[in-house]
């Protein structure tokens, strides 16, 4: 009678490779595989590692992401031996979180204030408001804050009167 055990020979690390957002998180598992590529009956314990790139991982494989944009590589370790997975860290684009209101919407004098409100994975702090006229407007418009963080609270001023339509 021969008895073949099963040996850890691989570890293999799921998803394989990720794309997350700046901040945020992906759950990675681990099996450990035997000499014949089939999952072990009892798994080891791993220890997990971010080998290469930013963000840090739990022990229970749980990685967040750095707050910029990059590569990195999320390891686990069963004794001497490893499988890794690839992470590439992303920017997503940024979302409305607050319409663009204009108060008052029908202007009886020449100001009008205007208020929107973004979000992003890297902070609301690091998005930049630009506003702008579309079409042709009957004369240019000014903004009291333009082309920063604060100009997501800024005063339209008109000229002249007319229909104006507004872009941030």
């Amino acid at each position: 009678t021969v008895t073949v055990s099963q040996t850890l020979s691989g570890v293999t690390v799921s998803p394989a490779a990720a794309a997350v957002n700046e901040n945020q998180q992906q759950q990675f598992a681990a099996v450990g595989d035997d000499q014949f590529d089939d999952a072990l009956a009892a798994q080891p314990a791993f220890a997990w590692t971010v080998s290469s790139g930013g963000g840090s991982v739990s022990g229970s494989g749980l990685y967040t992401a750095p707050g910029s944009p990059g590569g990195a590589t999320v390891r686990a370790d069963a004794g001497a031996v490893s499988g890794a997975a690839a992470v590439t860290v992303v920017n997503a684009a940024p979302a409305v979180a607050g319409p663009a209101t204009a108060t008052p919407g029908i202007v009886t004098g020449t100001t009008t204030t205007l208020r929107v409100l973004g979000a992003d994975d890297g902070g609301e702090s690091n998005l930049t408001y630009t506003w702008a006229t579309l079409g042709g407007p009957p004369t240019p418009v000014s903004f009291s804050l333009n082309g920063n963080n604060a100009a997501k609270d800024t005063t339209a001023t008109f000229p002249k009167a007319g229909t104006y339509t507004l872009r941030v």
